[in-house]
């Protein structure tokens, strides 16, 4: 009688089979991991920026209410001193992006942030490239006529995105 010190054709596929499926499951729960890690990246860096220039806006809003509103210059100045980043139409390229996303509201007022501009507001790991995507934050600066206060909105916007959701709003539903 022979004595086999081998493995059989059959147990060879079934350890094979096996290991097929459990790469293929690590595969596919390491890339929902990744994922999930992006989306909380992009939505964390977003809050901190709503938090960041949320009270430079309240602030704005609070001392446009002692000035004329007919006096543009005026108004014009204290944007300029407390709306955080640069007009968006100053830069064409990020301009031309951010109007191909479709998420312009009416009665805001865009501005860009650059990674300078984020270093400014304590953000030192977060970027404003090409690469991550811009952010951009839009600005509500109306008069409520009828409760006669301003308006003090933000809206969040990165021009990468994730998977077709560009604004804070839309990436926490996700």
């Amino acid at each position: 009688m022979r004595n086999n010190k081998g493995i059989t054709l059959i147990s060879l596929t079934i350890m094979i089979i096996v290991l097929v499926i459990l790469a293929t499951m690590t595969m596919y729960y390491g890339n929902s991991i990744i994922s999930e890690a992006k989306i909380q990246d992009l939505k964390t860096n977003m809050l901190l920026i709503e938090a960041s220039v949320k009270g430079n806006l309240e602030q704005y809003n609070f001392e446009v209410q002692s000035i004329n509103l007919q006096d543009t210059a005026a108004v014009e100045e204290l944007k300029g001193k407390y709306l955080i980043g640069h007009k968006i139409s100053d830069n064409p390229d990020i301009e031309e992006q951010f109007n191909n996303l479709g998420v312009q509201q009416y009665g805001y007022e865009y501005y860009y942030l650059d990674t300078e501009t984020l270093v400014s507001l304590g953000l030192n790991d977060v970027q404003s490239d090409e690469e991550s995507g811009y952010y951009i934050v839009g600005y509500t600066t109306d008069l409520d006529t009828e409760d006669e206060e301003y308006t003090s909105n933000i809206q969040v916007i990165n021009t990468k995105g994730y998977q077709n959701n560009y604004t804070l709003d839309s990436i926490e539903n996700i």
